[in-house]
């Protein structure tokens, strides 16, 4: 019988949503791209607040996409190394480059509600 004690269904259950999120991320970014151009280059976006709506995405996608022996890790090349501000959300990725992925890192978990209610916004425009 597995560990099933409070601690270890905690980890279980955060491994799914962040597992989870770099599907919504890649989701996310290809649903961007598709209506407004990609290119590989979100961060030439000509409007500041979809321009870091669409490089927040591209940088979760990435660090899922990309990752360091399977654990999700911040790929902040120089084009994406700035501070994305959406909405309540503030991401400075100036220091993330080759860091593990952590939600905190956004805010929290509800940093991604904010995020998927931008991106709906930005995509119904």
């Amino acid at each position: 019988i597995p560990n099933t004690s409070t601690r270890h269904l905690e980890s279980w259950a955060n491994n799914v949503m962040v597992a989870t999120l770099g599907v919504l991320a890649m989701a996310a970014n290809g649903a961007l791209n598709a209506k407004f151009g990609a290119n590989g280059a979100p961060h030439k976006d000509s409007d500041p607040k979809r321009r870091a709506l669409r490089c927040i995405w591209h940088m979760i996608r990435c660090a899922f996409a990309h990752p360091s022996i399977g654990i999700p890790t911040w790929n902040c090349y120089k084009d994406y190394q700035d501070v994305f501000k959406v909405s309540s959300i503030t991401l400075d990725t100036r220091a993330l480059n080759g860091q593990t992925f952590a939600i905190d890192h956004l805010g929290g978990w509800e940093s991604i509600r904010v995020l998927l209610e931008e991106t709906e916004r930005i995509l119904a425009s």
